[in-house]
Order: C-alpha cells, then sequence, then structure tokens
C-alpha cells in the first residue's frame, strides 16, 4: 500500500507514484515542483474527517487529488485531465491569447469554486462552464464556432 509521510510541517508523497498519476516521468515531476509549474495544495480534515489530509497537485492540464488517513495510508487517488478540448490557437507567438488565459482562469476558480468544503476526495465534483468562442483570423471578418 502506498503512504504518504506525514509530519507536523511538511508531507512526502512516493514521486513514482505521483509522476504516474500526473502522466509523467519523475525527472518531469521533480523539475516541474522546482520551477512551480506544479504545485500542491494541502488539507487537514475536520469533524469526523479529523485525521485525514488531502493534497491536491496542479498541472496547466491536470488536477490529482489524494487522501490519506491519519497513518498515512492512501484512501483515493484521482485524476482528471483538461485536455480534452482544444484551446484557442495563439496567432501572436506569446503563447496564449486573452481568450485561452481567460478560460484557464475559469476553469481554475470553477474547480476551486467545486473543491470547496468537500472532504473526503471520494465525493463527486461536477463543473459545467461554456467553451470559448474562437475566432478565425485572416478572412478579415469575424467567425464565431
Amino acid at each position: 500500500m502506498t503512504k504518504i509521510e506525514i509530519a507536523d510541517d511538511m508531507m512526502q508523497v512516493d514521486a513514482k507514484v505521483l509522476a504516474k498519476a500526473l502522466r509523467m516521468d519523475t525527472n518531469d515531476l521533480k523539475q516541474g515542483m522546482r520551477d512551480g509549474t506544479i504545485t500542491c495544495r494541502i488539507e487537514r480534515g475536520e469533524g469526523k474527517d479529523a485525521g485525514k489530509v488531502r493534497l491536491t497537485f496542479f498541472l496547466a492540464d491536470r488536477r490529482v487529488r489524494m487522501t490519506a488517513d491519519e497513518n498515512g495510508n492512501l484512501l483515493t487517488c484521482s485524476a482528471v485531465d483538461f485536455t480534452r478540448r482544444a484551446m484557442p490557437v495563439s496567432r501572436t507567438g506569446s503563447g496564449s491569447t486573452e481568450v485561452e488565459t481567460a478560460y484557464r482562469a475559469r476553469l481554475d476558480a470553477l474547480l476551486d469554486n467545486a473543491l470547496q468544503d468537500t472532504f473526503p476526495a471520494s465525493d463527486p465534483v461536477a463543473i459545467s462552464f461554456d467553451s470559448p468562442r474562437r475566432t478565425v483570423v485572416g478572412s478579415g471578418k469575424r467567425q464565431d464556432r
């Protein structure tokens, strides 16, 4: 059984387990943790969930949630992949369009709101949102798709 090492000021997860959940190799995981492209939120259970912990790992297009009991035994591990829909392509060469940035910010806000006040992590979470409109560039006319 996978364990999470829990101390008052630290939690440690097996890099192989987390890398597999994030669909990457351990070297990319370690680099992402160092450069901040992978972040984590730690929550401690209260009331009937006292002693449990929930760790949520955030990558640009993937979220992984793990819960563990007071002894660090992994209870659940779930992942959500946000890559099913293609994002608008940037024509400016800057990497992100305003639409893409706003879309990702809205998706993050919806996820944060959906996760608020939920524990344990096995509770179902549902969010809905409208896809951003795409504009075709080149014809001089705006075409919504």
